[in-house]
């Protein structure tokens, strides 16, 4: 009788931590989600202070024309240059000044993030992208974000992105203005006048 109390008492204890874990790892992931929706919210209300603040000191960032940028404060002084909430005359960015407050009247869109753990302390997240509002086009932009996150002192920041473009035809191939496969490094910095696409059969 004993041994199938232990018995019991092991498979009530197995359940137990089971349950814990997956409580823990839903909450981790909400934790993610809502550091990656942190871009949505800053961007949104332009403020470029928050937006670095969801980075890791030594984040990557590469954007949809394909600029990389070094380190948080790369990233929050170029986004905020385009956001026009620094001086057109700031030296610390890459950008254009052609560039300089185009997106302080846009809104962005995150889809559904979806995450996956690479480690108990990393993290990908994808998720889908629309920008409204750009003076340049009047469509909508879409990209997809690749991120990869991690945790530091129990705090989820982004550690690199990847933004991707995408063509506006499903099953498009996008292309570069020589009719081939990939694009061609122009003055648009942000890649906002699409490439020539073509409907694909494989």
């Amino acid at each position: 009788m004993s041994q199938h109390l232990r018995l019991l008492e092991y498979l009530f204890l197995m359940i137990s931590l089971l349950g814990v874990a997956l409580a823990v790892g839903a909450s981790q992931e909400d934790d993610v989600r809502k550091a990656v929706s942190g871009i949505q919210e800053a961007w949104n209300r332009h403020d470029m202070e928050a937006f670095g603040k969801l980075f890791a000191a030594d984040a990557d960032f590469v954007n949809v024309a394909g600029d990389w940028w070094k380190g948080r404060n790369a990233i929050q002084m170029n986004h905020a240059y385009a956001h026009g909430t620094i001086l057109a005359e700031t030296q610390a960015v890459d950008l254009p000044r052609a560039v300089y407050g185009i997106f302080k009247n846009t809104t962005l869109r995150l889809g559904e993030v979806d995450v996956r753990f690479l480690r108990d302390d990393v993290a990908l997240a994808h998720a889908s992208a629309e920008l409204l509002g750009d003076p340049r086009t009047p469509n909508p932009r879409r990209s997809l974000l690749t991120l990869v996150l991690v945790r530091q002192r129990s705090e989820w920041l982004i550690s690199r992105t990847l933004a991707l473009r995408r063509c506006f035809h499903p099953g498009a191939t996008c292309m570069n203005k020589t009719g081939r496969p990939g694009r061609t490094r122009t003055s648009d910095p942000f890649h906002v006048n699409p490439p020539l696409c073509r409907k694909t059969t494989t």
